[in-house]
């Protein structure tokens, strides 16, 4: 009995880290698919501005026919979500910083952080414009989207990078 009891206790406690790791795994795989969701957002937007500012045409995408920076390279308005997911205040949360403790990488995103509801957990979202890896052409524009959340063993990232457009 003594046995089957320290057996039955093990398997037990084995459950349930193993119930935690998989919903910190379906955090980290959310935070993925969100990250490359506002990438191709940013990307789709990238495009249509660049492509309308060399045309000489009206611009009526995000960055008003300027150059693409942080400073208007996504207006709050235009997000890829529905207003529901948007949260103005987390419940028990709050974050102020795209660098917090626990998820710091020295990076300075100039958009952010801002709160989404996302597969039924809240994300805190930073984005900048940055350059691109060498080799590509001049002109290109590139991304790095940081999406932060809470986790069982405090602040976590994860990050997504890419290039935004390719030179006009």
């Amino acid at each position: 009995m003594v046995v089957l009891s320290i057996g039955l206790v093990g398997s037990v406690a084995a459950l349930g880290q193993s119930i935690r790791w998989n919903s910190q795994a379906r955090k980290v795989t959310a935070a993925q698919l969100l990250g490359n969701e506002i990438l191709e957002r940013l990307r789709l937007e990238a495009r249509f501005d660049g492509e309308n500012a060399t045309g000489g045409a009206a611009n009526s995408g995000l960055s008003k026919g300027a150059a693409l920076d942080t400073r208007n390279a996504w207006a709050s308005d235009r997000l890829p979500y529905l207003s529901t997911d948007r949260v103005d205040a987390p419940p028990g949360a709050s974050l102020s910083t795209c660098n917090p403790a626990g998820a710091a990488d020295g990076n300075d995103y100039g958009v952010g952080p801002f709160a989404l509801r996302y597969e039924g957990n809240v994300y805190w979202v930073c984005y900048g414009i940055v350059a691109p890896a060498a080799g590509f052409p001049a002109g290109s524009i590139g991304a790095l989207v940081k999406v932060i959340w809470s986790g069982d063993q405090g602040t976590a990232a994860s990050h997504v990078t890419g290039l935004l457009v390719s030179g006009f």
